[in-house]
Formats: C-alpha cells, sequence, structure tokens
C-alpha cells in the first residue's frame, strides 16, 4: 500500500495502525505530532488509528528549546 509521509511517497506491505508505523520508522511518540489526512491524531487514538492506502501523514518532530 503506498501513502504519503511528510510530502514523500512510501510502500508499506500492509495497513498498521499508528503506533505501529512509528515503531517501524523508530519514532517516539512522545515528541511528535501527527496529522492523517490534515486531521490531528491525539496520541491517546494513535494504537486505534488505522493507516490506510493513500493516507497523507504529516509528522512534526518537537523540538525543546528556543
Amino acid at each position: 500500500m503506498y501513502i504519503t509521509v511528510n510530502g514523500k511517497k512510501e510502500n508499506f506491505d500492509q495497513e498498521l495502525v499508528l503506533d505501529e508505523f512509528l515503531k517501524k520508522r523508530n519514532i517516539q511518540s512522545t515528541y511528535v505530532a501527527i496529522a492523517v489526512n490534515c486531521e490531528f491524531v491525539p496520541k491517546s487514538q494513535y494504537s486505534h488509528k488505522q493507516i490506510q492506502a493513500g493516507d497523507d501523514i504529516e509528522i512534526v518532530t518537537l523540538h525543546p528549546g528556543g
């Protein structure tokens, strides 16, 4: 299945929930904000939010400091 991640098309073998997707990319959910198809996904929904073919995912990494 193809999805778009931060503007780049990527191919995945199977559908995943958002938590699994982050683990495969070695991303800690503590330090990111994510939108799927232009809708913010609360961290409490990461284990339930199914990623499907054609989804557009934007991952914003939080950086402490100024």
